[in-house]
């Protein structure tokens, strides 16, 4: 893995979690972040930056969600905090090497593609099927 990203570039990270998985259990919200973690690990060859795995991740989740803001409340600091033990490696990742997700009720064409990970809350996250999970 490479350098470390900005903060901001985690803001925005927490930003994609909370408009994924605000509203949902912890465990979800682990999931998110460790998706977008996976995500952008998995991109560093063509330079995505954080940021650019998050909004990747946030685009594809499905059904479309709102932009959260970081209002420094404590929704916001918790996934903040989730997206820095994920980078620091010191969260577990629920979801095997996830790095794509979306809504159970969809099923995004992308999906054929990739394999089945996990199900974790209302959503199902894949992983290349070339790639071990974690």
């Amino acid at each position: 893995m490479g350098p470390f990203p900005s903060i901001e570039e985690a803001a925005e990270a927490a930003r994609a979690v909370l408009a994924i998985a605000g509203g949902e259990d912890e465990i979800v919200r682990v999931a998110v972040a460790a998706t977008i973690l996976n995500r952008w690990r998995a991109e560093e060859r063509s330079r995505l930056s954080l940021a650019g795995a998050a909004a990747a991740v946030l685009r594809e989740a499905a059904p479309p969600v709102q932009r959260a803001g970081l209002d420094a409340g404590a929704s916001h600091w918790r996934a903040l905090s989730l997206v820095s033990l994920a980078l620091a490696a010191d969260l577990p990742d629920p979801t095997k090497g996830a790095v794509r997700l979306h809504h159970h009720r969809r099923s995004p064409r992308w999906a054929q593609r990739m394999e089945p990970r996990a199900l974790i809350g209302r959503w199902l996250f894949f992983g290349s099927p070339n790639s071990a999970g974690a």
